[in-house]
């Protein structure tokens, strides 16, 4: 199996050509504009390449594959994000996590789709990306925004990064490392904090918990023949073996 790196280059451009529409659908519907996406050819992410980023950053949609990753640069300039991108509250966050999860199944190939996807705000592409540890035999493919017959700026994908954690608000490390600390004997008998609210579940649990699942709750039940249904009529009366105080029966999905 080829690594997650330049060797990919031709399998990422063959599932971002064939997945650019649902992509820019995906995108354009969180934004609300009507959107297409053209694709270019792979390049090197050089040094070169870094320098023509936009310079006042955007987001950036961070798709781990193992201890690496890639990353998405939706850029400020060119009017593709609203305003609301500036400042995120939880619920936009989570939004744009989902986006992410979604873009990222799309735009990289089958057998290095993402195990965790993320969205972070920075305000320079470049800096970040070396904070992120972009490798330097990086490979970086265009997606450019056409809206209303105009060029609207480039997307760009962007991979692989070694530490994409680095990028987080909150690097993981340090929550992994609470997690793996031995709890005191106190702790160990308390009960659950009362703040660990759904809020804090990552995006894409989160999203699980929005599925509609039909219910359905069973009281009783009994066979009957058909000629005995037949005979039922308003205000008939059907006895069940099966008390009232007994549970009921309730099926998910």
């Amino acid at each position: 199996m080829a690594e997650f790196g330049q060797e990919i280059a031709a399998d990422v451009l063959a599932a971002c050509r064939q997945n650019a529409a649902q992509a820019a659908e995906a995108i354009g519907g969180l934004f609300e504009q009507s959107i297409q996406l053209e694709i270019g050819e792979p390049r090197a992410a050089d040094a070169e390449a870094l320098a023509a980023l936009p310079g006042d950053g955007g987001l950036i949609l961070l798709f781990e594959v193992g201890r690496q990753a890639a990353a998405l640069l939706l850029p400020r300039a060119g009017g593709l994000l609203p305003e609301w991108c500036g400042a995120l509250d939880a619920a936009r966050q989570e939004q744009l996590d989902e986006l992410a999860a979604t873009v990222g199944k799309l735009l990289l190939p089958a057998n290095f789709a993402p195990t965790r996807s993320e969205c972070v705000v920075v305000a320079d592409f470049a800096v970040a990306l070396q904070q992120g540890m972009l490798a330097e035999a990086a490979k970086t493919v265009s997606l450019t925004v056409q809206r209303q017959e105009e060029t609207a700026g480039a997307l760009e994908l962007i991979w692989p990064l070694g530490n994409a954690a680095a990028l987080l608000p909150e690097p993981r490390e340090t929550a992994e490392a609470v997690i793996q600390d031995e709890p005191a004997a106190a702790e160990r008998t308390a009960p659950p904090s009362s703040d660990y609210t759904i809020e804090r579940l990552p995006g894409y649990a989160r999203s699980l918990l929005r599925i509609r699942v039909p219910v359905i709750a069973v009281l009783a039940r009994r066979k009957q023949r058909v000629s005995e249904l037949l005979e039922l009529g308003p205000g008939a009366i059907i006895q069940f073996d099966k008390s009232c105080d007994q549970l009921l029966e309730l099926h998910a999905g």
